[in-house]
């Protein structure tokens, strides 16, 4: 009966840093191949501060458990940013730079085209 409560404790503490993980992955997509290590990393490191935690809280009097589990799930969540991989950003900028830089380039050629026409 013990197990099935430290099983359901652990799983809502970690539950703070799963959905902190989805929200840098749906903000941060290009990190690549990283993502396969830094993830199990995080959830590794995370439960097992969960479950010193739940060996602290036998000793622990009823007065301070929930500042020990608050101090703990802030811990968690400060891992899972601190050990984020982010590979930097896309390589083009998006489709409307790359119009606005061809139509730059365009007009500089045809400026120096004109003004090189009556110098040959």
């Amino acid at each position: 009966m013990k197990n099935g409560k430290s099983i359901i404790k652990t799983a809502a503490a970690l539950i703070p840093s799963v959905v902190l993980i989805i929200i840098l992955i749906s903000q941060f997509p290009y990190t690549g191949l990283s993502r396969i290590i830094s993830i199990p990393m995080i959830l590794v490191i995370n439960i097992l501060i969960i479950a010193l935690g739940l060996a602290c809280s036998l000793r622990v009097g009823q007065r301070y458990l929930y500042v020990m589990w608050g101090g703990i799930i802030i811990v968690t969540l400060a891992i899972t940013l601190a050990t984020r991989i982010d590979c930097g950003q896309p390589l083009t900028d998006g489709p409307i730079i790359e119009v606005t830089e061809v139509f730059t380039w365009e007009n500089n050629v045809s400026d120096i085209t004109k003004s090189s026409k009556g110098k040959l």
